[in-house]
């Protein structure tokens, strides 16, 4: 559903055509910097965009499935319940292919910004963020967590990136 959207907008930033036109109502409710980001896939046509953010949407599963293992990693936990946990989502994560929805790369992102926080280099917590909010705005909520962590190097670094 979403990929001829996705595809529409990257189209349209290839053309050089406006995004948010005047005089109809919004056809891509996305950041303006998500558009730009999905202009390159979009220029190998709508197969290509498709098999490419399928690919990521791929790496971003497995990358969900790595960060939240090393965030819940300690001696009293074991790696059955994330095994578990995968089964329970697949009808999720099948969806998200289906539609073509960003919500394991959103994931993905803000695990590796978790996990950041945790393990270090603090400023790519802030990072990951700021791409997370290039595809949608609502991670932006994040920033309250880095202040109220009194996380300041995250927080800048979110800002300025």
């Amino acid at each position: 559903m979403d990929y001829r959207t996705w595809f529409d907008a990257g189209q349209t930033v290839l053309r050089g055509d406006e995004l948010y036109p005047h005089t109809q109502n919004f056809p891509f409710m996305y950041p303006p910097t998500c558009a730009l980001l999905l202009a390159a896939p979009a220029f190998f046509g709508k197969s290509g965009l498709i098999l490419i953010l399928s690919a990521l949407n791929t790496i971003a599963w497995i990358l969900c499935i790595r960060f939240l293992s090393a965030l819940t990693s300690e001696s009293r936990v074991q790696n059955a319940p994330i095994v578990i946990a995968n089964f329970i989502v697949i009808p999720f994560v099948w969806s998200s292919y289906h539609l073509g929805q960003p919500s394991l790369i959103l994931l993905a992102l803000m695990l590796g910004a978790f996990l950041g926080l945790r393990q270090g280099p603090v400023i790519l917590a802030g990072a990951l963020v700021a791409v997370a909010v290039a595809f949608k705005a609502f991670p932006l909520l994040a920033i309250f967590y880095f202040v109220y962590r009194r996380s300041w190097l995250a927080t800048f670094s979110l800002v300025i990136a």
